[in-house]
């Protein structure tokens, strides 16, 4: 048991004391809301998990959801390259085109279910297995935001730089996640480029699409396009 721990059972010792003594003896409402103040602090220290969810759990849970996603797209015979398109609700959403001359979405979406329709074009949205780390409002740019999300969050690799010029250049450093996810890969890029990719998303709420991806001994260079309207 640590310190945090031990601080929470002596705040709720003392609270419950202090609460039992101000409402029985002295009957002061004050104190007695002062004694259950201490109470539920000492409870929400005494619960409060020390150690965070370790890293690699983070990374585990996305590789799970991506391997999720291959045997739906599988099921539904979808190969085509999605686009990543900031949500109205602060998610990011994969729309995979389901006609051949389709426009690029020029602004956020409101999916209502799997199928979207955008302008004249219909689109399957998907939720994207890095969807939810990408809320990344606190970021001041793109390029911070994908370079912490992969190193430091996901963990996904060792290190990674991103460039944002004409698209967005990135190169990752000794990529930890190989899935052999064809299928999966094919629409929504590698994890790595999922990532990023939802990131620039979020960050620039504009469409973006994994334009191509090489990799070279223990380095990946993923091209991001991003669509401006």
């Amino acid at each position: 048991m640590d310190k945090l721990n031990l601080t929470g059972i002596g705040l709720i010792a003392f609270g419950a004391v202090f609460t039992f003594l101000s409402y029985n003896l002295i009957n002061n409402i004050p104190l007695t809301a002062l004694g259950l103040g201490a109470l539920i602090l000492g409870l929400s220290l005494f619960i409060t998990p020390t150690n965070p969810i370790p890293r690699r759990i983070t990374r585990t849970i996305i590789e799970g959801a991506a391997l999720s996603l291959e045997m739906l797209l599988e099921e539904l015979n979808v190969s085509t390259r999605g686009l990543y398109v900031p949500g109205e609700d602060g998610r990011v959403y994969l729309c995979i085109p389901l006609s051949e001359n389709h426009e690029p979405p020029g602004e956020s979406i409101n999916p209502e279910g799997m199928i979207v329709r955008i302008g004249k074009d219909e689109y399957l949205a998907l939720i994207p297995p890095t969807s939810e780390v990408a809320k990344v409002s606190e970021y001041s740019g793109v390029e911070d935001a994908i370079t912490d999300l992969l190193v430091n969050v996901t963990e996904l690799c060792d290190s990674a730089k991103a460039v944002h010029e004409d698209a967005i250049y990135i190169e990752v450093n000794r990529p930890k996640v190989h899935l052999g996810a064809k299928r999966f890969e094919r629409v929504f890029g590698s994890l790595e480029a999922s990532v990023a990719a939802c990131a620039a998303a979020a960050v620039l709420r504009k469409p973006v699409i994994v334009a191509s991806e090489h990799e070279k001994k223990n380095k990946k260079l993923i091209v991001l396009k991003v669509y401006t309207s």
